[in-house]
């Protein structure tokens, strides 16, 4: 047996401007069984959750290395 899906997230490499995003929402949409797709605006506070992640996983990978010395 198998589960239903009920959706996607769709994160992008890097921040687009609204322009281009309107093309990728555009073609989403196109999609079959796609009822709506919402775009989220990129502000200041997302850089640090992005800094604070990459340090913490740095830090793991680091310390895989130190452990297999």
């Amino acid at each position: 047996m198998s589960d239903d899906i009920k959706g996607f997230a769709v994160i992008l490499d890097h921040d687009v401007n609204e322009h281009y995003a309107k093309n990728i929402i555009n073609a989403i949409s196109m999609i079959k069984g796609v009822s709506n797709v919402k775009s989220h605006i990129a502000e200041g506070n997302d850089y640090i959750i992005e800094t604070r992640t990459l340090q913490k996983l740095e830090e793991k990978i680091f310390k895989i290395f130190r452990e297999t010395r």
